[in-house]
């Protein structure tokens, strides 16, 4: 049995009491209860934008024009 407590995971016995030395901890830990929004916007929200940024600044600095589609 695992228990979640805020970015740690520890690994605990049947009974309920912790597996010395059994424990992870992660820059964020995430639930099966947690949406996809919520994942989206704590990890790959800034990511995404960091990137399109990088891709259009590189795209106004070519010499002739590119008209870019994006789909978001």
């Amino acid at each position: 049995m695992e228990k979640v407590e805020d970015n740690r995971i520890s690994l605990h016995k049947s009974i309920g009491t912790p597996i010395s030395g059994v424990s992870y901890t992660f820059d964020h830990v995430f639930d099966q209860d947690c949406s996809n929004a919520r994942v989206y916007d704590l990890l790959t929200k800034d990511v995404i934008h960091a990137a399109l940024k990088v891709l259009m600044e590189r795209l106004l600095h070519m010499d002739r024009p590119v008209v870019v589609k994006l789909l978001l």
